[in-house]
């Protein structure tokens, strides 16, 4: 009696055995197929070389010359415009905007396009001083904007712009850009330049 018991819980325990020897093989080939599944599907986030390190501190906020690299791109992607490149500049401008204030943008965008076209002027936006402030997620920039039709100089004036930002989690996104009186600019590089100063 006690040979056909022990045989028996041999028996079983082969079985048992097998079926986890089974399990096993299927877990590691699962494990293999889900790990080229994720090596095939795997990104390198390449980070775009800045002259210094951007980073959020403790608190959340913003580093400055990070907002002043974004308040650069913003004012170059929004202020420089031709008939010809109005599409491309308006995609890109939804990249880098937030989707809750893009649409109103969008409007301006495409009634600033007709009318360069319709004029066959474009305008050209030199950047001169920025003003950061990551605390409020503003800043401010200071600059010639010169419009043009073919090769004749229709106006050359210094302009101020102030931009607003947005933050979600680590993403920054442009809220608005809008010009505003120089005499109102809360940052002293953007403010009027008393005359005979160099701009």
């Amino acid at each position: 009696m006690d040979i056909q018991t022990a045989q028996q819980k041999q028996r079983l325990f082969a079985k048992r055995s097998a079926a986890l020897t089974v399990l096993l093989a299927a877990a590691v080939a699962t494990n293999l197929v889900l790990g080229l599944v994720v090596m095939n599907n795997s990104r390198i986030i390449l980070v775009p070389t800045l002259p210094g390190d951007a980073a959020i501190d403790p608190n959340g906020r913003v580093d400055a010359e990070y907002l002043e690299d974004m308040t650069r791109d913003a004012a170059w992607l929004f202020l420089n415009k031709t008939p010809e490149t109005a599409g491309y500049f308006e995609r890109r401008a939804q990249r880098l905007m937030d989707p809750v204030h893009f649409e109103a943008v969008k409007v301006q965008l495409e009634k600033d396009s007709a009318k360069s076209e319709a004029t066959h002027s474009s305008q050209a936006f030199f950047p001169a001083d920025f003003f950061e402030d990551p605390a409020n997620l503003y800043s401010e920039v200071r600059g010639r904007l010169v419009i043009m039709q073919g090769q004749q100089v229709l106006d050359d004036q210094s302009k101020v712009y102030a931009l607003h930002w947005t933050k979600t989690g680590t993403l920054v996104r442009l809220a608005s850009i809008a010009e505003i009186d120089p005499k109102d600019a809360k940052g002293d590089d953007v403010k009027p330049r008393i005359s005979g100063e160099t701009q």
